[in-house]
C-alpha cells in the first residue's frame, strides 16, 4: 500500500521492517491477481476487522507471554520474545 507507514500506524518496532522480498505478480495465483471489487460497506467492514479484531485485548503481549513454555520435551532452548520476562 503506497504511503503506508507502520510506525505511524502504531505497530511495534519489531513489525516495522520488511520480512522478505515482494512476490512477483507472475507467481501470484491467477484467482487473486486482480483486485476484488468491494462495495463501500464491505471495505468498511474489512477495515474494521483489521483495525479491531486483530488487536483484541486477549492477544496483548501480557496475555500471550503466559503461553510461552519454560521448557520443551526435546530439551531445546525455548525462544524468548520481546516483552516477555
Amino acid at each position: 500500500m503506497d504511503g503506508y507507514d507502520p510506525v505511524r500506524a502504531g505497530l511495534p518496532l519489531d513489525l516495522t521492517h520488511h520480512l522478505g522480498p515482494p512476490v512477483p505478480v507472475a507467481r501470484i495465483d491467477p484467482l487473486v491477481r486482480r483486485a476484488i471489487p468491494l462495495m463501500a460497506i464491505e471495505r468498511a467492514d474489512l477495515a474494521a476487522f483489521v483495525r479491531d479484531a486483530l488487536t483484541d485485548a486477549r492477544v496483548a503481549p501480557a496475555s500471550l507471554c503466559t503461553l510461552v513454555p519454560t521448557s520443551v520435551p526435546s530439551g531445546s532452548a525455548v525462544l524468548t520474545f520481546e516483552g516477555c520476562q
